[in-house]
Order: C-alpha cells, then structure tokens, then sequence
C-alpha cells in the first residue's frame, strides 16, 4: 500500500499542468476502510469474525463501523488492527480511512498503544497499560465500570 501511495506522489510531483493532475485524480483508486481491513484479513489469515471475538466487538457493530454505515470508533479501529496483528502504519491508515486521527507520540494514550505495538504486546497488555494510567480509553469494559 505504502508502494502505492509512493506512486501516486510521484505523479501528482510530475503532474505540470491542471489537465495533468486532473488525469491523476482519475487514476486515483477509490479505497474504503472494509476494502483495506478485507486486504489486511488476507494478509493476517484472519476473519471478520476472529477479530471480533478476539476483540471483543459485537459483530452487528464491527460490520456497520467497516461498511461505513456507523461512525467509526477511534477504539474500534485500534481493537481491530491489533486484533489483526497489523503494523503501527496499518493501523494509521486504517485510521485515516475512518476518517479519524493518526496515533499521535504526544498524547498520553496514543503513545501507550505506539509502546505496546513496538513491544508486541496484545490488546489486553495494552489495555491493562492504559488502565495503569487512568486513561479514559480502554478496550475492555470492567464489571464495576457497567
């Protein structure tokens, strides 16, 4: 994908003219967040189904946030890739593709999930992490919390 992209800078970067750039803009793939969580699946070996499990994201939920029916989560997106086994840029993307912020190295939790990626912890290491902080984001809901 980064490959991908690589490409298309280069042709917007050679693009001289407006009639130029507007050939690239047709050129550009139309790519949707379940198109790139189906990719990312193929790569894992994983299914939509494992991810929810592993996750814990009821699955009517996990369907209407990747087929863009209901506003993606910032959690959701982030249990999703780690669910997936999905790089720190994967997961970027995947969160650009929701329309949501990239991890960010200077917010408290963004930089809790960058540490547990980096250290390959799983998704209850890391929400174990962000629960020693008193994040407010956290992937697992506690008993006392309901």
């Amino acid at each position: 994908m980064a490959e991908l992209t690589e490409k298309y800078e280069n042709k917007i970067e050679k693009a001289e003219t407006w009639e130029d750039m507007q050939k690239v803009l047709k050129e550009l793939p139309k790519v949707t967040l379940r198109q790139r969580v189906e990719e990312l699946c193929e790569k894992y070996n994983k299914s939509f189904s494992l991810i929810c499990g592993f996750a814990d994201i009821p699955e009517s939920t996990f369907y209407a946030t990747v087929n863009e029916t209901r506003t993606p989560k910032k959690e959701l997106i982030i249990k999703t890739a780690l669910a997936l086994g999905a790089t720190i840029e994967e997961l970027n993307e995947l969160l650009k593709l929701a329309k949501l912020k990239e991890l960010y190295a200077k917010n408290k939790e963004d930089a809790i999930i960058i540490y547990g990626m980096k250290k390959g912890l799983d998704l209850e290491e890391i929400d174990m992490l962000l629960k020693s902080q008193n994040s407010k984001m956290r992937f697992f809901k506690e008993k006392d919390d309901e």
